[in-house]
């Protein structure tokens, strides 16, 4: 079983450093990433994915937070029912114990469904755009010029269509 890869395996030893720097010759696009080279594509990739984890970093932990809060309230609810159901047998206090008691630990139950059921969609709408971001960088291939030449066309495109509606309806008064 062969562990290398074939074009070292099979190469003299003292051929082999020589292999590797052709090898590292041929991929000066990995090498220019490495040391720091294309700057300007770096910050565009961080910036945009710095963009999209922290909305989406405090919403999980705002929901997280709502649902800690949720569980701690709905724990002191179900210590309480220890007192309120023997109270609750006597008639004329079931009306207080259904208001105070069972009300907010029914709107607790259903706060803390939400909002755990919302922390888990908020995680993976930010893995769908996480992954949306690799697909677009993969198709831009680092260069922000295609994109900033999009985004020039339709400002020039609507401010066109701006002063053809101005020109059209200031002619008509």
């Amino acid at each position: 079983m062969q562990t290398g890869t074939p074009v070292l395996s099979d190469a003299e030893p003292a051929a082999k450093p020589g292999i590797l720097t052709s090898l590292r010759q041929g991929i000066a696009g990995v090498n220019d990433w490495a040391v720091g080279k294309r700057g300007w594509e770096r910050l565009f990739i961080s910036s945009t994915a710095l963009a999209y984890v922290v909305p989406f970093s405090v919403l999980v932990t705002a929901l997280a937070m709502t649902a800690t809060a949720a569980q701690a309230v709905l724990f002191v609810l179900c210590l309480a029912g220890l007192v309120v159901i023997p109270i609750a047998v006597d008639r004329r206090r079931r009306p207080a114990c259904f208001r105070y008691w069972l009300l907010p630990l029914l709107g607790t139950v259903l706060l803390l469904a939400a909002s755990s059921l919302l922390c888990l969609a908020v995680m993976r709408l930010g893995q769908a755009v996480h992954r949306t971001d690799e697909y677009i960088g993969l198709l831009l291939a680092g260069s922000s010029g295609p994109v900033l030449l999009v985004l020039a066309l339709r400002l020039v495109a609507r401010r066109r269509r701006d002063q053809a509606a101005a020109s059209s309806t200031g002619g008509t008064s």
